[in-house]
C-alpha cells in the first residue's frame, strides 16, 4: 500500500489532514483512528485543537494545526508517516492562493432552468478556477501598485504576460483549466470580475437540451410536432428519453412496452434538443400557443 502524507502547509502553518486522525465513514484508509469524528469536532469547537481550513470538495480536506495537536498524536504521526516536511519556498502566486469556499457553496447549489445540478467534477473545476482567478486579482493589484510606485507608469500588457506565466506554472500545484493565452486569460478574468461565479460555467456544458412537461392525452407524435415541427423527430425523442412510458389510465393495452399511438404519462418531463437539425422553427412558431393532443381515447 502506498503511504500518503497527511502533512500539508496552509498559510505558512504546518497542518495535518483530519481524516488521518479520526475513525468513521469519512476517515482515510490509513487513518490512525485516534478519535471519533464527532469527538474531534467537539475538541475543535472548544478550541482544544485549532483548525486551519474547513474541508469542502473532492481535493480539499479539513486541516488541523500541528502545533495544537496532543504530543501523543504527534508522536504517532511521526512513527507512522515520518517527520513533517520542512517548509519549502513558495512563489508569490502560491503564497496568495486560497481555496474559495464560497465558490464551492455556490456551484454546489447551482441549478439549471430544468432544476438539474452540476456534477461533482465540474463543481471542483469551477471552484478551483475561481480560486485561481481570485489569486490573479491579488497578484495584478500588487504588481500594478509596485510598477506605479517604481516608475509612475502602468504597463498592463506586460503585467498580464507575467501573470499568465505564473498561472501556467501554478497548474503544476493546482490543475486549473484557465487559458494559457494572455489575452484570453485577461478576458476570462474581466468576465469573472464583472459577472461573478456563473461566468465560469461553460456554455457547452449547459448544452442545448431543455425539458418539457407533457399534457394529458399527448402521444409522442404530438410532442414531436409541437417541439420539433415534424414527426421525423420521434426516434431522437426516444433516444433522449429512454424511460418514456405510456399513461396507464383509460387503456386496455399492455403498457410494459411503449406504444407510439397511446398517450404519454401526463406530467412526464421529457428532454428536447433545441438545436436539433430536424427542428422546423417556422412550424414550431405557428404551433407555439396551440395545445396539441390528438389522442381521443376509445
Amino acid at each position: 500500500m502506498t503511504t500518503i502524507s497527511p502533512y500539508e502547509y496552509y498559510a505558512d502553518k504546518l497542518g495535518v489532514q483530519a481524516r488521518f486522525l479520526f475513525y468513521g465513514e469519512r476517515a482515510h484508509e490509513q487513518s490512525l483512528c485516534l478519535i471519533g469524528e464527532r469527538g474531534l469536532c467537539k475538541r475543535i469547537e472548544y478550541n482544544a485543537i485549532y483548525k486551519l481550513r474547513d474541508g469542502k470538495g473532492n481535493q480539499s480536506y479539513a486541516l488541523l494545526w500541528w502545533v495544537s495537536l496532543p504530543d501523543s498524536w504527534k508522536n504517532l504521526l511521526v512513527k507512522s508517516f515520518g517527520n513533517p516536511p520542512e517548509r519549502i519556498y513558495q512563489s508569490k502566486f502560491e503564497s496568495l492562493y486560497e481555496r474559495d469556499m464560497r465558490a464551492y457553496d455556490i456551484f454546489s447549489s447551482f441549478r439549471f432552468p430544468d432544476n438539474t445540478t452540476l456534477p461533482e467534477d465540474k463543481i471542483e473545476e469551477y471552484t478551483l478556477n475561481a480560486s485561481v482567478l481570485n489569486t490573479i486579482g491579488k497578484i495584478y493589484k500588487k504588481r500594478r501598485e509596485y510598477r506605479l510606485h517604481k516608475t509612475g507608469e502602468i504597463d498592463a500588457p506586460d503585467i498580464w504576460r507575467i501573470i499568465t506565466g505564473e498561472s501556467i506554472r501554478f497548474r503544476d500545484k493546482q490543475p486549473h483549466t484557465l487559458p494559457d493565452d494572455t489575452s484570453r486569460l485577461r478576458q476570462k478574468y474581466n468576465g469573472y470580475k464583472k459577472e461573478g461565479y456563473t461566468s465560469l460555467i461553460s456554455g457547452k456544458f449547459k448544452n442545448s437540451n431543455a425539458r418539457v412537461v407533457t399534457d394529458n392525452n399527448q402521444t409522442i407524435y404530438d410532442i414531436a410536432v409541437k417541439y420539433y415541427g415534424t414527426v421525423e423527430a420521434i426516434l431522437e425523442i426516444l433516444s433522449l428519453n429512454p424511460d418514456i412510458r405510456n399513461d396507464a389510465k383509460g387503456s386496455n393495452a399492455d403498457i410494459s412496452d411503449f406504444h407510439f399511438d397511446l398517450p404519454i404519462a401526463a406530467g412526464s418531463r421529457l428532454i428536447i434538443n433545441e438545436k436539433s437539425p430536424m427542428m422546423k422553427k417556422n412550424i414550431i412558431k405557428e404551433l407555439q400557443k396551440e395545445q396539441i393532443t390528438t389522442w381521443q381515447g376509445q
